[in-house]
């Protein structure tokens, strides 16, 4: 089972997310949860959202960082897209909940619970039950959020390809049965479709590569968590390093799947 979460918990006031937050560092200094990234939003009076801080290693550009651009961009409406897919680092909000693994959907649970004046800590957790959480955002008197990280931004290089393929193939087929004067147009869009093709081996380069980082953090998250941790504790710790090279086995397999096959049109 995926253990990696992207967690967010809503808070009435700044005290009680910096307790909080503060609380569930010290759960993961303990070892009984693995914080690989944080950050806290922040919705004013006015339904201003910003950003208000985000802890680790690579910054604005972790799965967090993504997250909560795109959350900060989804509340703050149109004009604040542009900002939250600026915190991200991508293109476009919604394409930052999928670089993230989690649904438009779920943002939007988290967005109707984060009222004016209200606080939100965003995390990429591992936990083996959800009690220690649960517990210190009660204690805070917070409201949480759940949601598995799904590999959506590799199943979706990976339908593109597939897309492009078999367009590719009906045109090849139909170019085989045109006469000349409609061979030129076809000839159009299928090289339309190859330069498709080499943008999305682009993409998935750029993904492979940010994927095989995001691999290297976490485990050294958990090595780090591990120099200190209990004899008890150390087995959970270890069973979550498993974990993160399960996950990232099954996103590099599909990622050269797509690639291959990217790679196989293009240069027919």
């Amino acid at each position: 089972m995926n253990m990696n979460k992207m967690i967010v918990a809503v808070f009435k006031n700044e005290t009680n997310v910096f307790n909080a937050l503060n609380a569930l560092k010290q759960l993961h200094k303990n070892g009984d949860i693995s914080i690989y990234s944080s950050a806290v939003i922040e919705k004013n009076q006015a339904s201003d959202v910003s950003l208000k801080t985000v802890e680790d290693d690579s910054a604005e550009n972790s799965v967090v960082g993504l997250v909560s651009g795109a959350l900060v961009g989804m509340l703050a409406g149109p004009a604040g897209m542009l900002v939250g897919a600026s915190l991200g680092g991508l293109t476009g909000a919604f394409f930052d909940l999928d670089d993230a693994g989690i649904s438009a959907g779920f943002a939007s649970e988290v967005s109707e619970a984060l009222l004016p004046n209200h606080f939100a800590i965003v995390m990429e957790v591992e936990e083996n039950w959800t009690t220690p959480v649960n517990t210190v955002i009660a204690q805070h008197d917070g409201i949480v959020f759940r949601k598995l990280r799904d590999e959506v931004a590799e199943a979706q290089l990976k339908r593109e390809v597939e897309a492009t393929e078999a367009e590719l193939q009906e045109l090849d087929e139909e170019f085989e049965r045109a006469n000349e004067e409609t061979k030129a147009s076809i000839k159009k869009q299928i090289e339309s479709n190859k330069q498709k093709l080499s943008a999305t081996q682009e993409q998935i380069a750029k993904r492979v590569k940010k994927i095989e980082q995001s691999n290297q953090e976490k485990l050294a998250t958990l090595e780090s968590q591990l120099e200190t941790a209990s004899e008890r504790t150390k087995q959970k710790i270890n069973k979550r390093i498993e974990k993160v090279k399960e996950n990232y086995q099954v996103q590099q397999d599909m990622l050269d799947q797509a690639a291959r096959e990217n790679y196989k049109h293009y240069y027919e």
